[in-house]
């Protein structure tokens, strides 16, 4: 009997939060980070999916191409490694901000793939 009344109430709760979610959808910083989101949801599925498969495809690495695969996800993850330790340390200081630091990313990150095109 009690069981029942259990489950009503987990699904009387659950309906709330689906409720809320999708209020907080709707609001503009929800907006504006689900766009920043999808777009770094993109470009981490190709560094982790389509960029090793490129490099094993290129046929002017002839033989050694199957064996750069494995040197670009070690070099990858060292940059990831790097980058999160530097972002960390930089966080700990007091004169910059989270904000700061996350701009600073940004503008690296862009002057690298106008620098590359």
């Amino acid at each position: 009997m009690f069981g029942r009344y259990k489950q009503r109430a987990a699904v009387q709760d659950a309906k709330l939060e689906l409720k809320t979610i999708l209020q907080l959808l709707k609001t503009k910083t929800i907006l504006l980070l689900s766009c920043c989101m999808a777009y770094s949801g993109l470009e981490l599925s190709f560094y982790s999916g389509v960029y090793g498969t490129c490099i094993g495809a290129t046929t002017e690495f002839g033989a050694a191409a199957k064996g750069l695969i494995g040197i670009s996800g070690i070099v990858l993850g060292i940059g990831e490694i790097v980058g999160g330790g530097v972002f960390g340390l930089v966080c700990k200081n007091n004169r910059f901000r989270r904000t700061s630091v996350v701009f600073l990313g940004m503008v690296v990150f862009l002057g690298m793939v106008v620098h590359y095109r």
